[in-house]
């Protein structure tokens, strides 16, 4: 599914896919995240990292593989 999430708005967007990421995954999908992050001609290992750990500290409990799965079909 994830395959079919695109990275290509900006750090907000970003963001959001990687909250309801961590939500879907119960924080056990940095892997996918750090793919995801790939996508993007700003990637950088040690931001993807940062964020990752910033959603840790502070996860959400409004998001999950609902906007992932309508994000992937739309694409």
């Amino acid at each position: 599914m994830m395959a079919f999430v695109p990275n290509d708005g900006g750090w907000d967007e970003w963001t959001a896919i990687g909250l309801a990421l961590f939500a879907a995954s119960d924080g056990q999908a940095f892997d996918l995240f750090n793919e995801l992050s790939k996508k993007s001609s700003k990637y950088d290992y040690n931001t993807t990292v940062s964020r990752w750990d910033g959603i840790r500290g502070s996860p959400p409990n409004r998001t999950g593989i609902g906007k992932l799965q309508k994000i992937a079909r739309a694409n």
